[in-house]
């Protein structure tokens, strides 16, 4: 963990409040670790929704042979077609994946038809202690740092502590 305040120019902060980042870690540790999301679609809210990406989500298209020629796409409706009939005619050269866009207009709006659920594997009311406990924490070092550095919420080019939320 204190590689990633230092990264952030932060270590400071990682130094002062030593104790607590490391009891949180400890405590992250016993509670389960795995969060997994399912989200189930129709097939017109998949296609407005979802597209193929490399890994991280950057746009890909595809290659998919036809008996014509080859096009790309990145229609994972198209895509998921052709892997389910002809998988040998996605000419994917390197690891894809599909990605679906959070937006309030579709998938957020709870008359989409779209149904999201959330899994966590270890005890749920220990993993929402933990992070009141770790949102404190980070509220309490992104006050002192504002203050640091004479800048107002508004001023701070990016909110890093939402960056450490991310990765703890």
């Amino acid at each position: 963990m204190r590689e990633v305040f230092a990264a952030l120019g932060m270590e400071l902060y990682f130094e002062k409040y030593r104790a607590e980042i490391l009891e949180l870690e400890k405590i992250y540790k016993t509670i389960g670790d795995g969060r997994f999301i399912q989200v189930f679609f129709d097939r017109k809210n998949f296609a407005r929704c979802s597209y193929a990406a490399k890994p991280f989500g950057h746009f890909q298209e595809i290659k998919i042979a036809s008996d014509e020629k080859e096009h790309a796409t990145s229609d994972m409706t198209e895509i998921i077609d052709v892997l389910r009939k002809n998988p040998e005619k996605v000419k994917a050269t390197d690891d894809f994946l599909c990605c679906a866009v959070a937006s309030k207009d579709i998938m957020l709006d709870p008359c989409s038809g779209i149904e999201i659920y959330s899994y966590h594997n270890g005890d749920e009311e220990a993993y929402q202690r933990f992070i009141k406990r770790l949102n404190g924490l980070l509220r309490k070092i992104r006050q002192e740092y504002q203050l640091d550095h004479g800048l107002s919420w508004q001023e701070m080019k990016y909110d890093y502590t939402e960056f450490l939320v991310g990765i703890a």
